[in-house]
C-alpha cells in the first residue's frame, strides 16, 4: 500500500483491527485511534535482500506474527510447497517471511 491509499483506507479499519504498514512507503504519524499499527521495512529490506518481489512476503510475515492469525510452521511449510509448485521455489522467499515476523514493531 503507498502513502495515498493508506490515507484514503486507514479510517475504514474497525476498531482493535491491524493495518500493516511498508515503512519504506508510507511516511506518517497521522495513525487511526484504536487500531494497531503494525510496521515493517519492506521495500527496502527485500532489496537488500536482493528479493524485490519479497516485500510482500515480509509484509505478510509481520502480519501473522502480530495477529497469531495462522499457524505459522504450517503456513511456512505451506509457502514452500506453493513456489515450488509453480516452479519458483527460491529459499528468499522463506527468508523474506521470516524476516517480516522478526523485524515488524506494533505502534
Amino acid at each position: 500500500m503507498n502513502e495515498p491509499s493508506y490515507e484514503k483506507y486507514k479510517n475504514d479499519v474497525k476498531r482493535g483491527g491491524y493495518i500493516v504498514l511498508n515503512s519504506s512507503l508510507i511516511h506518517t504519524d497521522d495513525y487511526p485511534r484504536d487500531v494497531h499499527i503494525v510496521k515493517v521495512d519492506a521495500t527496502n529490506q527485500a532489496i537488500e535482500m536482493q528479493n524485490e518481489r519479497g516485500a510482500n512476503l515480509i509484509m505478510l510475515g509481520a502480519l501473522l506474527k502480530a495477529t497469531g492469525l495462522l499457524d505459522i510452521k504450517q503456513f511456512e511449510k505451506g509457502l514452500l510447497q506453493y513456489f515450488e509448485r509453480k516452479g519458483r521455489s527460491n529459499p528468499k522467499n522463506l527468508d523474506c517471511f521470516q524476516f517480516g515476523m522478526e523485524q515488524y514493531t506494533i505502534e
